[in-house]
């Protein structure tokens, strides 16, 4: 539905797909009542991507620019773009984050946001062909107490073993099939 609202190119399909895999991602880790907005402004071929997830799993989006601009790699449509991360609260503060989009890919863009502002590891990986899109994020866990060099290599060992899905794979496969080929031998 959120593709249906214009015509857009099968470039800009894939780029709203990703932000709002991405976009869904992120609100699952909503604690409260709120939604998230994730939104690209560049002077590119798109002026503006912008993707709204709630708490509720409303989503909405849209692009705005040239529609039909094509590219072999979306992301060239934002290039030297910046990325916004919009959380507001329903009964409290709001907080937005703004970085340059750098990188060839939302996910790496989003990889380098959390890093900069979360005090936990994150890490994304995002696909869509145009009509469907998915993701995979990861968080690390809170350290306990006395497990740092142990933690760092458990969270490096799930990280690589995410690197090993491809973007079909992503589309294709359910999240059990998926967690389950990742991570069948972690505990």
């Amino acid at each position: 539905e959120l593709l249906d609202t214009q015509t857009y190119s099968h470039s800009v399909r894939r780029l709203l797909g990703e932000f709002a895999a991405a976009a869904v991602l992120i609100s699952n880790n909503l604690k409260y009542t709120g939604r998230i907005i994730l939104q690209a402004r560049s002077e590119a071929a798109l002026s503006l991507v912008m993707v709204e997830c709630s708490s509720e799993r409303h989503i909405r989006g849209i692009a705005q620019g040239d529609l039909s601009a094509s590219a072999v790699d979306p992301m060239t449509l934002l290039q030297n773009g910046q990325l916004a991360l919009t959380i507001e609260r329903e009964l409290g503060q709001r907080y937005q984050g703004i970085i340059a989009l750098e990188g060839r890919s939302l996910a790496v863009s989003l990889d380098s946001y959390f890093a900069q502002s979360e005090q936990l590891g994150a890490r994304f990986w995002l696909g869509s062909d145009g009509d469907i899109s998915a993701g995979l994020m990861l968080q690390q866990l809170p350290a306990q107490l006395n497990d740092g060099a142990a933690r760092e290599e458990h969270w490096s060992t799930l990280c690589v073993l995410a690197e090993t899905t491809s973007i079909k794979e992503l589309l294709a496969l359910s999240p059990e099939e998926l967690l389950f080929k990742l991570y069948h031998e972690e505990t």
